[in-house]
């Protein structure tokens, strides 16, 4: 075992699992700062990003941010992984833009073979293609491999009255609400760096994090 696990293999140790995890934006950054992000695993930007930047933004993607993301990305802009150095797992104001690129591409390859009839509607595992409104859709980051996509989904609301982030799998392919909102989905991030990304994830993760919500 390299120097890198064990040390990672240790944290996981020492982990204090929470009985529930939080839903509310200010109550998941409250859980970062006191569950530090191990730094083998992701950086969590200390600076939120101004004004400026998010305008930026708001201009590359042609609409305006949902409100609560603007308050996330004000607080810290972005969260980056580093254990494979694959990009953002919580994209900064000025990856947004990539982000939604690498969505769209990854969505018309899919509508493409929806199109042919090579894929049917009833294929795709929980939210249907039909059911989706694009200019809706606000891609947040990327797992490691880089397919998997997580999306901010303004155009419904969860159990919990925010917007749900989607987990969108193009393999599958699977779109599902796996978060109840975005400060879900940051403490689902401040959890999963307590675990190995190369290991089965602990119980816990699946009691805190069901992949249907």
């Amino acid at each position: 075992m390299s120097d890198r696990d064990a040390a990672l293999m240790a944290r996981m140790r020492a982990f204090s699992w929470p009985e529930r995890a939080p839903v509310r934006l200010e109550d998941a950054w409250a859980f970062l700062r006191a569950h530090p992000l191990p730094p083998d695993r992701f950086e969590l930007r200390s600076a939120g990003a101004g004004e400026q930047a998010l305008h930026h933004a708001e201009v590359a993607l042609g609409r305006a941010l949902p409100l609560v993301l603007r308050q996330a990305l004000g607080e810290h802009d972005g969260i980056v992984e580093r254990w494979t150095n694959s990009g953002p797992f919580f994209a900064g104001a000025a990856e947004l833009r990539g982000e939604w690129d690498r969505f769209e591409r990854e969505w018309q390859e899919l509508q493409q073979l929806l199109d042919e009839g090579e894929l049917e509607p009833g294929d795709w595992q929980g939210i249907g293609p039909t059911e989706v409104q694009l200019d809706q859709l606000f891609p947040l980051g990327h797992e490691q491999g880089g397919h998997i996509c997580f999306v901010l989904d303004t155009s419904r609301t969860s159990s919990v009255g925010e917007h749900p982030v989607l987990w969108f799998d193009p393999e599958t392919p699977e779109l599902v609400a796996r978060w109840l909102s975005l400060g879900h989905f940051l403490a689902w991030i401040a959890c999963d760096a307590q675990c190995h990304p190369q290991r089965p994830r602990p119980p816990d993760m699946g009691r805190l994090f069901p992949r249907r919500s």
